[in-house]
């Protein structure tokens, strides 16, 4: 197991400190959880090995949703950010100096505060820093670059972090809500592919979060 991997496997698993015992709740933390046997909620995947991302405690199923939190990059972090706009939920995040991204300066419409370096690490790790919990979406199950480096952010800082990849399967739009009410969380950062890496990878996030959050 490379560093990557035992990285993702403590930050997921820290996740389910207090969770509900697998048997008496199989829908949110047994092994008939959404997506688990297609390998969803696992980072960096390898050979066998499985890491449950969502430990619920269903004694306390609340939906308190608040703020949307990204760093403006295209794919993933802008779908979050449009997602937010549309659904009239506050928004903003860390960007680098800058306003920085891979298609040039990030639109004013973001209200995103500008880090001291034009850096994307250090936006990464102030946005994980300063958010209740973080979702990394993919569409591989297998996580590299920087959407890894979220993850190792999650885990120095505490923070609860679920990755959800398309490409495995499963109900994104429940994952995701299982994960906000499970954990509690009022302001959720966003993260994962840029566009040029992995196209269409806005397009769908955008619907994952518009079904997850538009009903809350």
């Amino acid at each position: 197991m490379g560093f990557g991997e035992r990285t993702a496997r403590a930050a997921l698993m820290r996740g389910n400190r207090g969770a509900a015992d697998p048997a008496a709740c199989p829908k949110h933390c047994g092994d008939g959880a959404p997506g688990l046997g297609s390998g969803q909620g696992n980072f960096a995947r390898g050979g066998t090995t499985f890491v449950r991302a969502v430990g619920i405690d269903c004694s306390m199923p609340k939906f308190t949703i608040e703020k949307i939190v990204s760093g403006g990059q295209t794919g993933a972090d802008r779908a979050g950010l449009d997602a937010a706009i549309a659904l009239g939920i506050p928004h903003g995040g860390w960007c680098p100096r800058g306003r920085r991204a891979e298609d040039g300066r990030i639109p004013d419409r973001y209200l995103l505060t500008e880090t001291p370096g034009a850096n994307y690490l250090q936006r990464t790790e102030w946005n994980v820093r300063d958010s209740d919990g973080t979702v990394v979406f993919t569409l591989a199950r297998r996580v590299g670059g920087g959407s890894l480096r979220t993850l190792v952010f999650a885990e120095r800082h505490d923070k609860p972090c679920i990755p959800i990849a398309r490409d495995a399967g499963g109900d994104a739009v429940q994952l995701l809500r299982d994960f906000i009410a499970g954990h509690g969380i009022r302001a959720l950062n966003v993260a994962g592919s840029r566009e040029s890496k992995k196209p269409g990878i806005g397009a769908w996030v955008g619907e994952v979060l518009r079904g997850a959050l538009g009903g809350a």
